[in-house]
């Protein structure tokens, strides 16, 4: 199957998760872009999710390993590239294990 995959990746519809640190005038980036979540955050960790095919951002923080994770931010977040559907041939059809 690896010999199917394109030299040239598109950016398929779904999501990419990432932990990103806080810096002290606090900001974060994210493929390049800057971020600002706050001052208050500034040597903290956030998870931030990109729902490719909306191009919506959502900075997501959890304060504590016990606590509820608290949505701090939502934005647009627009990609340069077009969004496609994924292959079928990579796409997982509905009760297949993960």
């Amino acid at each position: 199957m690896a010999e199917q995959i394109p030299d040239q990746l598109p950016i398929c519809a779904g999501q990419i998760h990432a932990v990103r640190r806080i810096n002290e005038t606090g900001y974060t980036s994210f493929l390049t872009v800057p971020i600002r979540v706050g001052k208050r955050y500034a040597g903290r960790y956030v998870w931030l999710t990109l729902e490719t095919a909306a191009q919506h951002l959502t900075v997501w923080y959890q304060p504590r390993a016990d606590a509820e994770w608290r949505q701090l931010k939502e934005l647009t977040f627009l990609l340069k590239e077009p969004v496609l559907p994924v292959p079928k041939q990579f796409a997982r059809w509905q009760g297949q294990a993960d």
